[in-house]
C-alpha cells in the first residue's frame, strides 16, 4: 500500500472517533493554584498574616490587598472567576522562595510553567522568575510599575533523566524596600503536549485538523512543522507519530 493510500486509510478509521472526542486540557500540576483554597497546600519563605502586614517579608490570601496593607491598590481579578490571590510585601533577603511545593515529575518530559502577577504599589516593581531545585530557569519578568496590570511569567523546564520529584518555586529577585509590593496568582505548570499541535491548550479535532493540512503541505502553526518524529523526513512515519500522540492525549 503506498503512502497515501496509508494516510487515507488511518484517516478514515480515525474520523469518528476523533469528531466525537471530548476535548482534554493538559493537567496543571501545581496544587492551589488559583489560592481559591487559601493558605494551604504550598509553602513560602516569606511568612504568613491572617490579619494586617506588619513588615517586609510577609504575605497573605485574600481578595483585596487593602486590607493587608492600606498603600495596597486593589487589583482587577487576574482571570474570570478568580477570587483570592497572594498578596505579597516583598522580602530584603536574597534567595527567598515566594511561592514553592514539590511536584512529581517524568524524566525526561518538558513542562511549561506560567504565574501571573501584579503590582501592588506603584514604583520599583517586583522581579519575578521561576526556580527548580534551587536554580533560577527562564528569564525574568519585572513587574509593570503601574499597579492593576496582570502579566504573565513563563517558563519551561525539562526534567533531568532520573528526576522524579522536583521542588518547584517562584522567586522576586527584587529586595529592595520600597516599593516591592505585589500580587501573585493563576500558577500553572503543565505537561508540553506535543498533540496539541495549534497550541490552544486543548487536544481536540481542530489539531488533527492543522496537522493534517501541515502534513499535506499546508500551513503549519507557528513553530511546528510536519516532521513530527524528528528524523528530518516528511513521511508517513511522521503522520503515524502523529496519530499515535493524538490517542495517547495528554
Amino acid at each position: 500500500m503506498n503512502q497515501a493510500c496509508r494516510v487515507a486509510v488511518v484517516v478514515g478509521a480515525l474520523v469518528g472517533a476523533v469528531l466525537a472526542a471530548v476535548p482534554a486540557r493538559a493537567q496543571n500540576l501545581l496544587p492551589n493554584p488559583g489560592f481559591e483554597l487559601g493558605n494551604s497546600l504550598f509553602a513560602s519563605d516569606y511568612s504568613f498574616s491572617g490579619g494586617g502586614n506588619c513588615c517586609e517579608g510577609q504575605y497573605t490570601v485574600r481578595n483585596n490587598g487593602d486590607t493587608f496593607n492600606g498603600a495596597f491598590v486593589n487589583p482587577p481579578p487576574s482571570s474570570a472567576g478568580s477570587e483570592l490571590m497572594m498578596v505579597c510585601n516583598g522580602s530584603t533577603l536574597p534567595n527567598v522562595r515566594v511561592w514553592y511545593a514539590t511536584i512529581a515529575v517524568e524524566p525526561g518530559r518538558t513542562y511549561n510553567l506560567n504565574a501571573r502577577g501584579c503590582t501592588a504599589v506603584a514604583g520599583g516593581p517586583a522581579i519575578l522568575q521561576w526556580q527548580i531545585d534551587g536554580v533560577l530557569i527562564g528569564s525574568s519578568v519585572a513587574l509593570p510599575t503601574a499597579t492593576r496590570v496582570w502579566v504573565d511569567v513563563p517558563s519551561t523546564w525539562t526534567a533531568p533523566a532520573g528526576v522524579t520529584s522536583a521542588v518547584v518555586a517562584l522567586r522576586n529577585l527584587n529586595t529592595s524596600t520600597f516599593p516591592n509590593d505585589f500580587y501573585v496568582d493563576d500558577l500553572s505548570m503543565v505537561v508540553v503536549c506535543r498533540a496539541d499541535f495549534d497550541g490552544d491548550g486543548f487536544v481536540d479535532f481542530f489539531d488533527f485538523a492543522a496537522f493534517t493540512e501541515c502534513f499535506a503541505g499546508g500551513p503549519c502553526p507557528p513553530g511546528t512543522n510536519a516532521d513530527f518524529d524528528g528524523d528530518g523526513f516528511v513521511d508517513f512515519f511522521d503522520f503515524d507519530a502523529f496519530v499515535a500522540a493524538f490517542e495517547a492525549g495528554c
